[in-house]
């Protein structure tokens, strides 16, 4: 079995937002800029006897539009990405297309994460149930969409794929051998999923997206939360499983861990 890592371009945001407090003015330094940092868009790949498993499909590429920075003087966030970075293009450098993958797991409908779900009509497509619901539902509604991409769901109704919805009864959902979904349930959205994977060499990888940004975030609140409660209760289970698993936790925006896996152009894990 192998783990691939895919880096599909940058964001760039306030600190605050991954690590509210971090950069505090102080007594002694009352005038202390804010920080516009990076933040990696990130996917993972794990091949199985059975097929490929994909965790999260990054950024869509019509989202430089709007949100690469010589378009978006002022936004809260940017994004930046080479052509070969884009989804689609890292699974051609690995010699696969859509039709190859067998699992795609959404960690969450947040746009940096579901940008190209669509693509895979073949697989089996696992959401959390209420993810699914309540974005539909601002879709449906014209609400606003805040961090769902309105033309992320669009193409994936359009597409007509084989969903699997984990309700809040479902707590692990087992893709293979070593290969194990994790129903976080609400805190930095909706509902959040995480990916359990056990190598023979490498280890084992506790991969939770969004769910933990960092590990500055492991017992505050990040900047953005859905369900304070929730998102808390995940941290501390996230935390506690990886330590009693002996498995490292793969952050969702941690530039620095990031920095030092080994992604999809130079290896893999295994």
């Amino acid at each position: 079995m192998k783990l691939y890592v895919l880096d599909c371009g940058t964001l760039f945001m306030d600190e605050q937002v991954l690590a509210p407090g971090k950069n505090n003015a102080t007594a002694m330094h009352k005038d202390r800029p804010a920080q516009w940092v990076m933040a990696p868009v990130t996917a993972y790949l794990v091949e199985f006897p059975g097929g490929y498993a994909l965790y999260d499909t990054g950024l869509h590429e019509d989202t430089l539009k709007t949100h690469a920075p010589e378009q978006n003087q002022d936004g809260a966030s940017t994004f930046v990405a080479t052509k070969e970075m884009f989804f689609p293009e890292r699974l051609r450098h690995l010699g696969l297309g859509p039709d190859d993958i067998t699992h795609v797991v959404q960690s969450h409908l947040h746009t940096d994460h579901a940008g190209y779900m669509y693509l895979f009509k073949n697989a089996e497509t696992i959401v959390n149930e209420d993810e699914f619901t309540m974005g539909l539902k601002n879709w449906a509604l014209k609400a606003d969409a805040g961090p769902y991409g309105r033309d992320d769901f669009g193409r994936f109704l359009e597409a007509d794929l084989s969903f699997s919805l984990l309700g809040a009864e479902v707590k692990q959902y087992k893709i293979a051998e070593g290969i194990t979904v994790f129903n976080f349930g609400p805190g930095h959205s909706f509902g959040n999923l995480g990916l359990f994977v056990e190598l023979a060499g490498s280890g084992n990888y506790f991969i939770v997206s969004d769910a933990l940004y960092n590990d500055y975030v492991i017992d505050r609140l990040p900047g953005f939360v859905y369900d304070s409660i929730g998102y808390l209760k995940t941290a501390r289970f996230i935390t506690q499983f990886a330590k009693e698993h002996d498995a490292m936790i793969v952050y969702g925006h941690n530039r620095d861990q990031f920095t030092g896996l080994v992604k999809s152009t130079e290896g893999f894990y295994e």
